[in-house]
């Protein structure tokens, strides 16, 4: 027996009599508590009771499913046709199938529980006498059992109808909804699955689930060894075909690329915008997003070609770019290859407009980037009079003063000044409802073009003055006046200095050891630190401050920064734990916790902390760990103020009693001034103890590692002559690693980071001459002991030990230890843009 009103939660029984909710509730009984995953009934058992389901405790107020039920196929395994929220009825529909008769066939269904769940038992013949006593409950009875049947016919439906890889997305999407794990994106699985069940589940053949699951390996979706999701939220937008309204789920895939692109997360973007592009017929949107994300990184050819497949070439005129614009939206929108052209070829809608106006002005920004590597002044003309048309395309669809301005601008770098003012004379005021930085600064570029210098410092001026104005915004704009300056004929530095930028910095200096003084020196040598590294920060405006944060004068300038409202980026050798037990509690005395805790305050409000070596502490060599964490933080602000066309400086806090090895504040400072770079010294007033006895000899050495993977299946007699071929070309620099893909990975050991081309170059030919598509990933770190030998266990912790799944197969990457090495020691040739999350990675090419 249940209590009644436990029946009167639910919306089928909530229409019984007094009287027959009391019947009913006094022949059911209550269940224990039954565990997630577990069977509440089977396929091919007596059904011989409805369950109402409800959880242990009921005060959580969501509608979350709390069961699954699977219905019977005719063959495979059972489809899951639907979920059961709490309080909803299952085991009704033989109950339907039996014509509400109260002799049942065996069950065609199978319920199991996703949430804990308690269940009251309700025998089918006393509801099936119900039924048949009253109408209401009884058409009730009939509705939710139809509803059922129907879904369960629905599903079988849309399996065969949205093709097996949408199908089996939303089979895993559900999957890590009823048993999965979540970390964040990443799902992880409580149970097993095998292919063979997936391929069963789809009633397709297990090659076809292995095809698509090896495709989503590769692309950096899934592992397959236990299966587990790395991308659930691809994973997901793909399922979101099978239910979702395209347009709806192309909104939200675009909306997710977008937000790639302003993260800077470029390789992530064009991967999810290549991956969709063929489920929404090519849609301009997505190929658009892709040319951008690639132009971005620096593939300028890899833009040029994606623009060329959605149909956008160079040459062509604003009426071209619309009609391509509209007849590939008309076919996302009508779900067919409609011509889409009329009359009318101008873009109807905003959106229609935008998209067309980006499209053409990206073709202008690729002949731009021909401008600037161009060999010759006669192959620089050239790309600048194809950007100056691409802008005029742009311009003539939407009338973008920005567009129209790039024209210009193109015009007088192809050599004809007179055409460029006269195209600049009617954008020489910001005309825009509501000001904003390029929308002035774009009027400043015009009034500069038309030969109205005065006039356009001024603007400049305003325009960096506006709330929109950001370091970033202001470098690309001093990257503009650049290009131009010599058109102009003034100086490139002094036009560049017309948009002032923060400068970034790398901080270093002595550690302040408990057992360096008293607490009051101790004390006061800190405050003397502060009041010079303030003097430091006053003199110039730094933006952001890359350090390490040992006790001592790390943690001094941190606080400096933070201060004064600049960016603070931590940058550790080990762990948190490991590096606070070495570097930090070593400067508080028994019973004192003050650099722990302002240690601690600094993590707090850090816009970034990079962990170089999570492995641990080592027991020997730590000197080189720390002397690179130093020039990591060097090779940071030497990053960022190539990228705000600006200078970077170290603030070295240095004084006495500093014993001259690698890791010595002393030896940094040293580097950084070879470098020809600017320097601001700080005293270090407190002479500290020599240290006893000789100097630590490093046990490890920095060394550039290239890591070569193929990126297909590769036949064992081309794998032979492969490796055949690199053993060739490297000897004993080349070590050979299977993969858990069961793929064979190769490795190559350089002395430096000047070698690392020529390794690359001679991998690529190997690869090419034995049909081979490789992608390479160069990597730095201290793989070599003293006498030259490789440490294995080093090497197979570095970051590029990790294939990076999606990224183009022709391009070079890089970890962010090898870029922040090659920027710090050999800049020379070198581009490393930015191109995965947080900069963890890195496209790599040379000039």
């Amino acid at each position: 027996m249940i209590d009644k009103s436990l029946l009167e939660r639910s919306s089928l029984f909530a229409s019984l009599s007094a009287d027959g909710l009391r019947e009913l509730a006094r022949v059911a009984t209550l269940s224990h508590v039954i565990a997630p995953g577990e069977i509440l009934f089977d396929i091919g058992e007596p059904s011989d009771a409805l369950f109402l389901i409800t959880r242990p405790r009921r005060d959580t107020g969501d509608d979350a499913p709390v069961a699954r039920l699977e219905f019977a196929a005719a063959a495979g395994r059972p489809i899951r046709a639907d979920h059961v929220g709490e309080f909803g009825v299952i085991g009704g529909v033989e109950l339907l199938l039996a014509g509400l008769a109260p002799k049942l066939p065996r069950r065609c269904t199978r319920a199991v529980a996703v949430t804990p769940l308690v269940v009251a038992r309700l025998p089918a013949q006393t509801v099936a006498a119900l039924g048949e006593s009253d109408t209401q409950f009884r058409r009730l009875l009939v509705r939710e059992g139809a509803r059922r049947l129907l879904d369960a016919m629905q599903v079988q439906v849309r399996r065969r109808e949205v093709g097996a890889e949408i199908a089996l997305a939303a089979l895993l999407a559900e999957a890590a909804a009823t048993h999965g794990t979540f970390h964040g994106n990443r799902v992880e699985f409580t149970r097993k699955t095998t292919q063979d069940e997936l391929a069963d589940e789809l009633a397709v053949s297990r090659r076809t689930v292995a095809v698509h699951l090896a495709e989503w390996a590769r692309a950096g979706l899934i592992t397959t060894t236990p299966l587990a999701l790395l991308d659930f939220n691809r994973i997901r937008l793909l399922a979101d075909l099978q239910d979702v309204a395209p347009a709806d789920v192309h909104q939200e895939v675009v909306g997710e690329i977008d937000h790639l692109l302003d993260a800077g997360d470029l390789l992530r973007a064009r991967t999810l915008a290549l991956g969709f592009a063929p489920h929404f017929f090519d849609a301009p949107t997505l190929v658009f997003r892709a040319a951008l994300a690639a132009a971005r990184l620096g593939a300028t050819s890899e833009a040029a070609a994606l623009l060329e497949r959605g149909g956008f070439v160079p040459g062509m005129t604003g009426a071209e770019v619309s009609d391509l614009v509209r007849a590939g939206l008309n076919r996302l929108r009508d779900g067919d290859d409609q011509d889409g052209a009329d009359d009318d070829v101008r873009p109807r809608t905003a959106s229609e407009r935008r998209l067309a106006t980006d499209i053409a002005a990206l073709l202008g920004r690729l002949e731009k980037d021909g401008f600037r590597k161009a060999a010759t002044p006669q192959e620089a003309q050239a790309h600048a009079v194809r950007a100056a048309a691409a802008y005029a395309t742009a311009h003539d669809i939407a009338r973008s003063p920005f567009a129209a301005v790039n024209r210009a601008t193109m015009t007088l770098l192809a050599g004809d000044a007179p055409t460029a003012a006269q195209l600049a004379r009617p954008y020489l005021s910001d005309r825009s409802p509501a000001p904003s930085y390029w929308s002035a600064a774009t009027a400043a570029e015009a009034l500069l073009i038309a030969g109205d210098r005065d006039a356009a410092r001024r603007a400049f001026d305003a325009a960096a003055g506006l709330p929109d104005s950001t370091d970033g915004a202001r470098a690309t704009t001093r990257r503009q006046l650049r290009l131009i300056a010599p058109a102009l004929a003034m100086d490139p530095d002094t036009l560049a200095e017309w948009m002032p930028i923060s400068r970034p910095a790398a901080g270093l200096g002595h550690m302040i050891r408990a057992t360096d003084a008293d607490a009051p020196t101790r004390a006061a040598t800190a405050k003397r630190i502060a009041a010079g590294v303030e003097r430091a920060f006053q003199a110039r405006t730094i933006g952001a401050l890359y350090v390490s944060l040992s006790c001592g004068a790390d943690i001094v300038l941190a606080e400096a920064a933070l201060a004064r409202g600049a960016e603070l980026h931590v940058v550790l050798p080990f762990s948190i734990a490991d590096f606070r037990a070495a570097s930090v509690a070593i400067g508080d005395a028994e019973g004192e916790s003050d650099w722990s805790r302002r240690f601690d305050a600094c993590l707090a409000s850090a816009a970034t902390i990079t962990i170089l070596y999570p492995g641990g502490v080592p027991r020997l060599g730590k000197d080189w760990y720390y002397r690179q964490t130093f020039r990591h933080c060097a090779g940071r602000a030497l990053e960022r103020a190539t990228h705000l066309d600006t200078e970077p400086l170290l603030i070295s806090v240095v004084g006495g009693g500093d014993r001259e090895t690698m890791a010595s504040s002393s030896h940094g400072m040293g580097e950084w001034v070879a470098q020809g770079l600017d320097t601001a010294v700080v005293d270090f007033p407190l002479t500290r103890p020599a240290p006893a006895g000789p100097a630590a000899v490093p046990s490890v050495a920095g060394a550039a590692v290239v890591f070569l993977y193929p990126v297909d299946d590769v036949a064992p007699d081309a794998a032979k002559r492969l490796s055949d071929a690199l053993a060739g070309r490297f000897g004993d620099a080349l070590q050979v690693r299977a993969l858990k893909s069961r793929r064979t990975a190769y490795t190559v050991v350089v002395a430096s980071i000047r070698e690392v081309r020529s390794v690359v170059e001679k991998a690529r030919e190997c690869a090419a001459a034995n049909g081979v598509t490789m992608r390479i990933v160069c990597d730095h770190g201290g793989v070599r002991r003293a006498d030259g030998t490789i440490i294995h266990d080093q090497l197979t912790r570095l970051t590029g030990a990790a294939d990076v799944p999606g990224a183009p197969a022709d391009m070079t990457l890089a970890t962010s230890a090898y870029a922040m090495e090659a920027i710090f020691t050999d800049r020379r040739g070198q581009t490393l843009v930015p191109a995965g999350a947080a900069s963890d990675i890195y496209a790599l090419t040379w000039d």
